[in-house]
């Protein structure tokens, strides 16, 4: 729920007039879109290398996948907000998993890990983050029926 107050705070939600049904399902939904749009927002950065590389379409979003969280922390990293140290005491979790992650030996972090790791930089990227949900609220919400 850490990962969902921000968003909701973001996007003009008031998260108190849900139900823990509807909390969990609106998780997931921007879960869901977030994910999809950093994905893309990454693919767009790595468009170049790829076709380089000479990758197909499969075979870079397999790629983006893989080093999904990795990509995320070297974008905070960039910032200059954090350190990897600043990273590992923000989210609570060991220096060593951080910087296995960003050196690319873990590929496969846990699901709260990288949720943690993605908290930090819908903190550092807050436009980033009010651009994806306003997108969503635009594009996909409306098409809900109601």
């Amino acid at each position: 729920m850490r990962i969902m107050q921000p968003l909701c705070r973001l996007a003009n939600i008031k998260i108190n007039k849900f139900s823990k049904d509807e909390i969990f399902i609106l998780e997931l939904f921007l879960t869901y879109h977030t994910y999809n749009a950093i994905k893309e927002f990454f693919k767009e950065q790595y468009k170049f290398y790829f076709h380089l590389i000479k990758v197909n379409k499969n075979m870079g979003d397999i790629m983006l996948e893989s080093n999904l969280v990795r990509l995320i922390i070297n974008d905070i990293l960039s910032t200059g907000e954090y350190t990897l140290s600043g990273i590992a005491y923000d989210t609570h979790i060991p220096s060593e998993i951080i910087y296995d992650i960003s050196a690319g030996i873990n590929t496969d972090p846990s699901l709260s890990v990288s949720r943690k790791i993605m908290q930090t930089h819908q903190y550092v990227r807050s436009d980033f983050y009010r651009k994806i949900l306003n997108r969503i609220i635009e594009e996909d919400i409306r098409f809900c029926p109601s």
